[in-house]
């Protein structure tokens, strides 16, 4: 693109005006301003997205960790409900296929 843009400017004569060069020099212009933004907006991101990651990993962790101290302890303390109600979102999901059955 660069090169194109300038080899053009460079020869005017063979430019029609209708193909818009000043714009497209502009833009360029502002392109080369952009990227450095948008690398810094990038990095940026991803920092957040691995933070986020590695606050859940803390949470859920915490929260495996609780869910087994109201199954054990809970019972004493009249929490068999709340263990209960728990229990459903702790379940462990098969990741194997079910197998087909026998005919």
């Amino acid at each position: 693109m660069r090169q194109t843009l300038t080899v053009l400017e460079q020869n005017p004569d063979i430019v029609p005006p209708a193909l818009g060069l000043p714009e497209a020099q502009a833009d360029l212009v502002a392109m080369d301003r952009l990227r450095p933004v948008l690398s810094r907006l990038q990095r940026l991101t991803e920092r957040v997205s691995d933070s986020e990651m590695a606050l859940g990993s803390d949470l859920m962790n915490t929260a495996l960790e609780g869910y087994g101290l109201l199954k054990v302890s809970g019972r004493n303390r009249s929490l068999e409900g709340a263990a209960e109600a728990l229990g459903a979102r702790f379940a462990r999901r098969g990741s194997r296929p079910s197998a087909a059955p026998a005919e």
